[in-house]
């Protein structure tokens, strides 16, 4: 998914018809949509860059695809079409903690989309209707040896986890993997097991719907 001409990677950002200074419906000039907030490069088969544009007849019309870049092969799949993405559709990671069991990771630059910590939400989550909580709490980042006065010191280093757990079951997140993949051999082979989700504010920073991504975990989703 290189440019041949440029030799960088296609995606909204980067294109003609991205306008930077847009907000919701008008980041894109060429197509009306709601530019998602993902981990992922992000482009349609009418991305262009100076006029000039590569073969993306492979992708889906009226939709946006999404890919990972820097790997050996690139994985792209259609992530929605624009009639669809009429809300703003962001990228968490599930992942366990050490309080709270199996959490949904937002992460405190996208924490705006949420209420204050303490307050409660809605996550749908396979048409269920689910109460979780908010918490930022202190959580290890990493630690490191610093030389000082001709000795070593273990200094660990902090910061704020911006997080939604859930208000019934601890394992809730980890039963709703486990129904599309193979969740226990993933978790033997990472050393940080995180797996990336999707998920769609609804309104009123109350309401959420939780999506699985399954852009690279192909070898464990069940058949």
């Amino acid at each position: 998914m290189t440019n041949p001409q440029t030799e960088f990677f296609p995606q909204c950002e980067n294109c003609d018809f991205f306008n930077a200074a847009g907000t919701l419906y008008e980041r894109c000039r060429r197509h009306r949509f709601i530019m998602p907030e993902v981990n992922w490069q992000i482009v349609c088969r009418d991305w262009m860059t100076g006029g000039e544009t590569v073969d993306f007849s492979a992708l889906q019309p009226e939709t946006l695809h999404y890919y990972a870049a820097g790997s050996d092969a690139v994985k792209h799949a259609p992530l929605r079409r624009f009639a669809d993405l009429n809300r703003m559709l962001i990228s968490v990671r599930l992942r366990q903690d050490e309080q709270y069991g199996w959490v949904i990771y937002v992460g405190g630059e996208r924490s705006h989309y949420f209420p204050a910590p303490g307050e409660d939400v809605n996550v749908l989550i396979s048409r269920r209707n689910c109460k979780f909580q908010i918490a930022n709490p202190p959580r290890h980042l990493a630690t490191e040896m610093i030389a000082q006065k001709g000795a070593w010191r273990e200094v660990t280093h902090k910061k704020q986890a911006f997080m939604l757990y859930s208000r019934e079951h601890h394992q809730l997140i980890y039963s709703w993997l486990r129904s599309f993949m193979d969740i226990e051999a993933y978790v033997a082979k990472s050393f940080v097991p995180n797996i990336f989700a999707f998920l769609e504010v609804v309104g009123n920073n109350t309401d959420y719907v939780l999506y699985a991504d399954t852009l690279v975990y192909h070898p464990y989703l069940l058949r």
